[in-house]
C-alpha cells in the first residue's frame, strides 16, 4: 500500500499499459482517476474512469477543478495517453501529422500546465511522461510519433527544471 492516501491521473488508461498502471497504483492504495476518449470499466476497487479529451483546453480545465473538488488534491499525474498514425515519410498526411502531435504533445501540454498548479500545492508531486524507445532508434513510419515522444522527454526535463528553480518539491520522470 505504498500509494495509500495519494490521488493519481493516469491519462489514456482505458487499455495497454494505461490501464496496467491504473490497477497497479489501485493495488498499491491510490484513489486513481483514469482519462481517456474510449469508454472504460474496471474491476478493481479505487479506479473511476473519465471520459476526456486532453487535446481541449477548456475539458481539461473543468476534469482538473472536478478532481480537485471531489479529493482534494492531486499528487500523481502520469501522462500516459499517445496514438500512432503510422506511414512512410511520403504517405503521411498532414492530418495524420497533426493528430499526433496533438494527442501526443498539445495533450501531454495542456493536463500538466492546468493540473501541476494544484499538485505543487501538496509539495509531494510526481509527474510522470511515458515516452518510447522509438524517439531514441526510429522506427520505419513513425516519424510523427518518434518527433512526439523525443519532445515529451524534452517537455520533463525542462519542468524539472522549472519546478526546481522555484524550490517546488515535485518530480518529473521519462
Amino acid at each position: 500500500m505504498r500509494l495509500q492516501g495519494k490521488v493519481a491521473i493516469v491519462t489514456g488508461g482505458a487499455q495497454g499499459i494505461g490501464r496496467s498502471i491504473c490497477e497497479t497504483f489501485a493495488r498499491e492504495g491510490a484513489k486513481v482517476v483514469a482519462v481517456d476518449l474510449s469508454d472504460m470499466t474496471y474491476d478493481c476497487e479505487g479506479v473511476k474512469g473519465y471520459k476526456l479529451n486532453v487535446t481541449n483546453r477548456t475539458e481539461v480545465e473543468h476534469f482538473a477543478n472536478d478532481i480537485v473538488s471531489e479529493y482534494g488534491h492531486i499528487d500523481i499525474l502520469v501522462n500516459n495517453a499517445g496514438i500512432t498514425r503510422d506511414a512512410l515519410i511520403g504517405k503521411m498526411t498532414e492530418e495524420m501529422w497533426e493528430l499526433v502531435i496533438y494527442v501526443n504533445l498539445k495533450g501531454v501540454f495542456n493536463i500538466t500546465q492546468v493540473v501541476a498548479p494544484h499538485m505543487i500545492e501538496q509539495k509531494q508531486e510526481s509527474i510522470i511522461n511515458i515516452a518510447s524507445v522509438v524517439d531514441e532508434y526510429g522506427n520505419v513510419g513513425q516519424t510523427n510519433y518518434a518527433a512526439t515522444k523525443a519532445r515529451v522527454i524534452g517537455m520533463a526535463k525542462n519542468w524539472a527544471k522549472e519546478f526546481s528553480r522555484k524550490g517546488e518539491a515535485g518530480r518529473i520522470h521519462s
